[in-house]
Formats: C-alpha cells, structure tokens, sequence
C-alpha cells in the first residue's frame, strides 16, 4: 500500500485551518475537532493527488469553495457539480477570473439547452461578448448566441465578423449563416483566400450549404487540405 501525505483543508468563510496527514492503509478515517461548523472540508487541499475522488459534498459545501477555495481545481469541480446537478450556481463560473473556467462555463451551458435558453444566461453571455478582455472567451460568447438562432443578436454578429481575430470573425459568420445563408455567402468568399483556424472552418461551412458549382475548386481544395478521417 502507499503512504501519502495529504492535507486537508476545513474552512469556516475565508478562514482556513489546514491539516497534515499520511494516508498509510487501504482505509483510512481521520477525525477533526471542531467548535464550529464547517463551511467546506476540501480533502487533497493542493490538488496533487492522481485519483479517483468520490466526493460526499452538498451544495452548500460546492458554494463555498468555489467562493473560498483558492484553486483553478476547486473552482472547476464545483462548476461541474453545479452543471451536474442543473443548479443556477454554473452562472457564477461566467465571472471567474480564469479565461479558460469561463469558456468551461459556456461549454457546460451549451450542453444544457434549457439553462441557454433562459434570457437571463443570454444577458450574461451577451456581456461577455461586449466586454471580455479575452478574444477567445468573447468567440465562444458569440458562438452560444449563434447557436441560441435568436435574430436579436444579428447586429452583434455583424459588428464582429470583421473582427481581427479569426476565432471571433468565425463564430460571428456562424451566428450570421443560421439567420440568414445566402447573404452570408459573399461574406465567407471574401474571407477564403485567408480564412484560418475558426473562420476557415465556418467560411467551407458555409460556402458547401450556399454555394454553386462555381465554389467546386474552393470546396475540393479544402477537402483534400483536411486531415485523414475527417472528409
């Protein structure tokens, strides 16, 4: 059996008090005294243990460590409680102050088709897409209101499709085709002679749905450029 030393994190609010342990036998219980109690108990407080966890947390304990907690660990296991379970407490990943959680959010929103639906999920999204510092997060905002098929968004994708970054231009092309094709299609021909990464993948979407047989060289050059398996 291995001997591993653990440390075990009780938090009563931002209070931590955190305890070092060996775990030494196949089973192993360890009591805590306490006065109050606690918050959260949050086991492999440094998350540096390769595992299979199985975690007795409630809700309340998941809330307080994505709030208390300080790592991108903690916070993203509570995210996935919360996606789980169909708690409106995923929202709160939307505001974390790591791109990637926040891209992790909107994938796990994107999922849930009735929590994307909700108008007050879209008016976070939309923020995000207005105001995030990061170009990547601000491409998956767009892209969810893309797949939301709403025409109120039409204005937003048509400030972005000219964007500079092929990621945000890309999902804002998308959201354009899903409202309205053929006038998407001279935008992705515009784009074909340099259209990579995200915006590639939307401009041969979106010239194989709306295009004619004038556009068979584009879509044969991109079918012989693509990986094997994926034709």
């Amino acid at each position: 059996t291995f001997k591993l030393p653990i440390a075990i994190d009780v938090y009563n609010g931002t209070n931590k008090k955190r305890y070092n342990v060996w775990m030494t036998n196949k089973t192993d219980t360890f009591s805590i005294n306490y006065t109050q109690h606690p918050d959260l108990i949050n086991v492999d407080g440094d998350k540096i243990i390769l595992w299979d966890k199985t975690d007795n947390k409630t809700a309340d304990n998941f809330k307080a460590q994505i709030k208390y907690a300080p790592l991108y660990v903690d916070r993203r296991e509570a995210l996935y409680y919360f996606f789980d379970k169909k708690m409106p407490e995923l929202l709160l990943g939307l505001k974390d102050k790591s791109p990637d959680l926040r891209i992790y959010t909107m994938n796990r929103i994107n999922d849930d088709s009735a929590m994307l639906a909700e108008p007050n999920t879209q008016q976070l999204i939309l923020n995000i897409a207005k105001t995030d510092s990061s170009r990547k997060v601000k491409a998956k905002a767009i892209e969810l209101l893309a797949n939301t098929g709403d025409a109120q968004y039409k204005p937003l994708f048509q400030q972005y499709v000219n964007d500079s970054s092929y990621s945000i231009a890309g999902a804002a092309l998308q959201g354009l085709n899903g409202l309205d094709g053929p006038n998407a299609l001279p935008l992705a021909k515009k784009f074909e002679s340099d259209a990579r990464d995200k915006l590639g993948e939307v401009v041969g979407n979106v010239i194989m749905q709306n295009g004619s047989e004038e556009d068979f060289e584009f879509v044969e050059k991109t079918y012989n450029a693509m990986p094997s398996s994926e034709e």
